[in-house]
């Protein structure tokens, strides 16, 4: 959500103008030239509703992800838009359904996803909720790094290790704040309200909704958070196989606890009182702990960010220091842009990766008798350094997606 920054220009007609541009496609089955879906108002946003665009859903890739961020974001700042703490960014994670012309239900799950899943990825919120609002804070002072919490209420207090999931969806609907009725649930911090279950329990329909995300001017940073969101996703699939996941010991519940009040903040104010978050109270040993937090979670989810072009180096980038620090200290969102992707490229060419992936996949080298001599036969194909290769086949390997095969003499997908 953005809203325009000269207020003596009305809305509508930078609206249409951006409208023009990003030619939304207005139906969640078609994709369009830049993924949007459409271009409209929000009333959250002063000066007439600001602009608000909703993207079309599509399957996760960096490049296409980050191309689509950076082509709406341009022509918004460019006739004068800006973020502040009436702006936030949602992240959707779904299996595809809709609605067809003959308002028949399609469904892409063939089965229901098991409830498991779902509630692992609750209880990852609830673990590392805090580090989401820390590593997606954009507040441009550092007595206010974030915006309140009205409409991004915590879900710590909800836990699926004692309640089904759907008792979970239903508590977040009775408990949290809504403006109305019709949005019972919807402003958690990540919400459930769109799931449907099954007579067993299961998720017919799964759609989850990330509101935490603070408003961002770098195509970069908000396609990163999107990376995030999936691999969370993917980590509660993988988790399910062991049981369901604690949020953390007593010590660490209680970390939380009180660190919690410092960062979220304003989720019973009144609708109409200061969206900023005070976090004056915040001390550099809070800061750090929330880094500490914040880097664990994206150490914990490397393997699921592996292929995902830079988004880890960047995620740890941003836990160590957010868009809130670095605004705070006078850096502008072309400057954090910039240091983002040159420190996303630094460790190593991401090209040199999708070459190795793609010599796996076309199984273009074989019949090596170990892997050291598989990867020097890679990396005098690719033409990069055998420490490089060997660095990348060394992350493949732990990241549990590839296994090396003595009968194909060669790496191969697990």
């Amino acid at each position: 959500m953005i809203e325009k920054g000269n207020v003596r220009q009305d809305a509508e007609t930078i609206r249409r103008e951006v409208r023009d541009i990003l030619q939304p496609s207005g139906f969640v089955g078609k994709t369009g030239a830049h993924g949007v879906l459409e271009v409209k108002k929000d009333n959250s946003l002063i000066n007439n509703g600001g602009i608000e665009v909703p993207t079309v859903g599509r399957r996760v890739h960096w490049n296409s992800f980050y191309k689509m961020c950076r082509e709406i974001l341009e022509p918004i700042v460019e006739r004068g838009g800006f973020v502040n703490e009436r702006c936030g960014q949602h992240f959707h994670v779904l299996a595809g359904y809709f609605k067809d012309l003959r308002e028949r239900n399609i469904y892409e799950m063939e089965h229901p996803l098991p409830e498991i899943i779902l509630a692992n990825f609750h209880q990852l919120c609830r673990r590392y909720e805090l580090a989401m609002f820390w590593i997606m804070s954009c507040g441009a002072s550092r007595e206010h790094l974030t915006r309140w919490a009205k409409f991004r209420q915590s879900i710590f207090k909800y836990s699926a290790m004692s309640s089904r999931m759907s008792k979970v969806q239903s508590d977040l609907a009775d408990n949290i704040v809504s403006m109305n009725n019709n949005q019972k649930g919807k402003y958690a911090s990540v919400a459930y309200h769109f799931c449907e279950f099954n007579q067993s329990g299961d998720v017919s329909i799964f759609h989850i909704e990330n509101r935490i995300a603070d408003g961002a001017l770098s195509a970069a940073v908000v396609t990163a958070w999107a990376m995030l969101c999936y691999a969370l996703v993917l980590k509660a699939v993988r988790l399910s196989q062991y049981g369901v996941m604690e949020a953390g010991d007593e010590s660490y519940l209680t970390a939380v606890k009180n660190i919690q009040p410092l960062l979220i903040q304003g989720e019973k104010n009144d609708w109409n009182s200061d969206r900023r978050a005070d976090t004056t109270i915040l001390t550099p040993k809070h800061i750090e702990w929330l880094q500490e937090n914040t880097k664990e979670l994206i150490n914990f989810l490397k393997p699921e960010l592996y292929n995902l072009g830079p988004a880890y180096d960047i995620l740890m980038s941003l836990a160590q220091t957010p868009c809130s620090l670095r605004l705070s200290r006078g850096q502008t969102w072309e400057q954090i842009e910039a240091d983002l992707l040159e420190n996303g490229g630094s460790h190593r060419s991401h090209g040199a990766e999708t070459e190795v992936r793609e010599i796996i996949d076309l199984a273009c080298i074989v019949d090596c008798e170990n892997l050291d001599i598989w990867v020097e036969e890679v990396a005098a194909n690719v033409g990069q350094a055998t420490e490089e290769v060997r660095e990348i086949v060394q992350e493949m390997l732990q990241s549990g997606r590839y296994r090396w095969s003595h009968p194909i003499g060669a790496l191969i997908t697990t």
